[in-house]
């Protein structure tokens, strides 16, 4: 919105009563600007032939999930979590990171909109961080890239990721989809989402904005949602058109995503959407130093913290 290049869609969705709240952030100051697309959300995924053979069951917190990684690892020879860990990933791994964040009930604006990093909750979601990293069950150096084949070539037993990752994973490998599982995220509260949203150029003409949105009339009527969903997995969809049981019979592991789309919340920082990356750089900056032990999680946070209030809380 920051080019102001988006026209209003309120006559779009006038009368339409299906549209879910994985378009709340499409309407700005009252009008609709933006209609989503699709939502893909995060969740702890795992190999069920490997944690059987492990004989683990499914943890609920960070704590449980190192030790059964550990676990895992010990008893079948598997890698036990997989994870972006580095800013050679920054993007991806800021978005990634903001599950643990969220997770941990941080919040990265207060009430006054000053940005947020030094408190309690952020420092607890680093410390969970740095004890995955420290305990030895993530592959240290590789790229997300490479962690993925590895899950698909079944040699992984836990990852967090997103849904389209996991759709990625089940698909074209050794590893079967119906032998992906999916479980929530291993903290106390809900994690991140991305998402998509379509609008329209104000820059079109008149003709082409007609024709847009007419396409967007159909997109959110059921016959729309119906062959998006074909084509869309396990992702949340502009209304609660369900995954097809086609799919969910492939891939099971599909409605824990669906299910947690629901409460997740969103990667861009409120208030700051334009400004979301260059505002996480800092963070995960320090993030880094705390994994690398060039600073403790209190000096990293303070220094991340003292950044953002030069430059945006002043």
């Amino acid at each position: 919105m920051g080019a102001d290049f988006l026209i209003p869609l309120d006559d779009v969705t006038e009368g339409v009563d299906t549209l879910n709240a994985t378009n709340d952030n499409g309407v700005v100051d009252g009008t609709r600007y933006g209609i989503g697309w699709h939502r893909a959300v995060y969740a702890l995924i795992f190999n069920k032939a490997i944690l059987a053979e492990a004989g683990v069951e499914l943890p609920e917190t960070i704590e449980e999930m190192i030790a059964a990684a550990k676990t895992a690892s010990e008893a079948t020879g598997a890698i036990g979590f997989t994870g972006r860990h580095s800013m050679n990933e920054f993007s991806p791994w800021s978005k990634d990171f903001l599950n643990w964040a969220y997770g941990y009930g941080a919040e990265l604006v207060d009430d006054s909109g000053k940005i947020t990093f030094g408190t309690p909750e952020m420092a607890q979601a680093f410390d969970a961080f740095k004890a995955a990293y420290d305990s030895g069950i993530i592959p240290i150096g590789d790229q997300m890239s490479t962690q993925r084949t590895r899950f698909k070539e079944q040699q992984m037993a836990f990852s967090l990721d997103n849904s389209g990752g996991s759709l990625n994973i089940a698909t074209g490998g050794p590893l079967p989809g119906d032998e992906l599982g999916a479980t929530a995220l291993p903290f106390p509260h809900p994690g991140a989402h991305q998402q998509i949203f379509l609008g329209v150029n104000t820059w079109s003409s008149d003709a082409e904005n007609a024709a847009a949105k007419e396409f967007l009339s159909w997109l959110i009527s059921e016959e729309g949602q119906t062959s998006l969903r074909a084509a869309s997995g396990p992702d949340a969809l502009a209304t609660d058109v369900p995954v097809t049981a086609e799919f969910v019979a492939a891939n099971p592991w599909a409605t824990t995503f669906a299910e947690m789309a629901a409460d997740s919340r969103s990667t861009l920082i409120p208030g700051y959407e334009l400004e979301t990356q260059s505002i996480l750089r800092p963070l995960m900056t320090s993030l880094e130093k705390v994994l690398l032990n060039a600073a403790t999680t209190e000096e990293a946070l303070d220094e991340a913290q003292a950044e953002i209030d030069a430059d945006y809380n002043n």
